[in-house]
């Protein structure tokens, strides 16, 4: 009589329906998801005996996500490459993995430097973290294309460079013109003799108005000097003598002239 072996069903939940029938004692799950999380329990049977196992409760995480970013640095624009940084933000010490074209790269670094080359600027960059705890890896980072990003930073590269040389050149312009250029001869205005409103409301005396001025006062001395030699003559027709010691005066055929006192 042949010897009848075991046969195992496995269960999950409260679910009749038996996940798999195998003749073996192991279940694996392959690409565990988050649907997978739940209570399973197997029964074991051997022709009419059967027995069932204690229930085990399976908890799934979902692994912690990567972000790749770019990062922008002078020297990049320059040269035209590409800096990569990978991240896993859960607080723990991570390495991490690169792959261009699912293809895996060297290096556990969290920033990767990408040549801009024909080759690299139309490749698809990822990049994952790895833990020696569980989870022991992180979920894959979105992909990364380079290829508009280079075609961008050379636009902007050439309107920067173009807006140097516009501004380097009127620099250039404005300092030739400062120099060339002669100085301006200002003209000066003729001074004014005649006495404006906008003279007297200023306070400021005209020439015409200083000269009316002292004219006025040397005729008033001249009337002055007058008077005094009419009295002095009066004085002499009176004694019938006639002196002028001091009066410098010439006679002409009994006259007695004037001429120079009022002038």
């Amino acid at each position: 009589m042949p010897e009848v072996r075991w046969e195992y069903r496995w269960y999950k939940d409260t679910s009749s329906d038996h996940k798999n029938l195998i003749t073996d004692s192991e279940f694996t799950i392959d690409a565990v998801s988050l649907t997978d999380a739940g209570n399973y329990h197997c029964k074991a049977k051997r022709g009419d005996f059967s027995v069932d196992s204690e229930t085990l409760r399976v908890r799934v995480q979902a692994r912690p996500p990567a972000f790749l970013r770019m990062e922008t640095e002078l020297s990049d624009i320059m040269t035209g490459d590409v800096t990569l940084r990978c991240n896993v933000s859960d607080g723990r010490q991570w390495n991490y993995t690169w792959f261009m074209n699912e293809q895996e790269l060297n290096g556990s670094s969290d920033v990767l430097k990408v040549t801009g080359n024909e080759e690299t600027i139309e490749s698809e960059f990822k990049c994952k973290g790895i833990n020696t705890e569980r989870p022991l890896y992180s979920d894959l980072s979105d992909g990364f294309i380079a290829n508009n990003i280079i075609f961008k930073r050379k636009i902007l590269l050439a309107i920067s460079g173009s807006l140097v040389c516009c501004i380097v050149i009127l620099i250039i312009g404005c300092i030739v013109l400062k120099i060339t250029r002669k100085p301006e001869v200002k003209e000066t205005a003729p001074e004014d003799l005649f006495f404006s409103m906008t003279d007297s409301k200023n306070k400021t005396i005209s020439p015409m108005k200083e000269y009316m001025d002292n004219r006025s006062t040397e005729l008033e001395e001249c009337q002055e000097k007058a008077e005094l030699i009419a009295d002095r003559v009066s004085a002499v027709h009176e004694d019938g003598v006639i002196k002028d010691e001091d009066t410098p005066a010439s006679e002409a055929n009994g006259l007695t002239s004037f001429k120079g006192l009022c002038e």
